[in-house]
């Protein structure tokens, strides 16, 4: 054997225990990186939630912290809708639809416009009733899903929530602004 072919294989050697090491301390790094973006998402709902319950305990009966939000084409945003039962035992329902679009402009777009926008699935929440004794709360979470093909501007959806078949509150909004 000659001295150039053993050369040859140590570098080689070395060279897969230097990418191995680089390719673990990368993984590690990602790892880190992700796992940190998790516990930034959990503080946010919980922002969220102590915001919902704070809003509740100051008497409102439907609450919505943040309600105004800058979504991208493509993306999304979950909003926190809170209900607290001021009454009897009752059972409750929300109900979100889109009710405006206001161009950058300022011009509104048309009831033909607003219909074509609402064939996709901008929102995504629990559609079910479910039942609330007296003074107890409940936080339904909306997820606002804006299509890629949504014009710039702002929309603006009507939250409404029935208890036993009827209007409970006032109707409240939640603002999504498209760039």
């Amino acid at each position: 054997m000659n001295r150039g072919t053993i050369q040859l294989s140590f570098n080689f050697i070395v060279t897969i225990i230097l990418a191995v090491t680089l390719l673990g301390l990368g993984i590690l790094i990602l790892r880190q990186l992700v796992g940190g973006a998790e516990e930034i998402k959990l503080e946010l709902d919980q922002q969220t939630e102590q915001h919902l319950a704070a809003l509740l305990e100051q008497g409102q009966q439907i609450a919505i912290p943040f309600s105004t939000q800058t979504v991208a084409r493509g993306r999304s945003h979950l909003f926190g809708v809170g209900v607290l039962n001021s009454g009897g035992e009752g059972l409750f329902e929300v109900s979100v639809e889109l009710a405006k679009g206001v161009r950058e402009d300022d011009t509104e777009m048309t009831p033909q416009q607003l219909a074509q926008l609402q064939q996709f699935a901008w929102l995504r929440y629990e559609r079910n009733a479910f039942p609330l004794g007296h003074s107890e709360r409940r936080s339904v979470p909306v997820l606002v899903s804006v299509p890629k093909n949504a014009p710039s501007g702002t929309y603006i959806f009507n939250v409404r929530v029935l208890s036993n078949g009827q209007p409970y509150d006032t109707v409240k909004k939640i603002y999504v602004v498209v760039p």
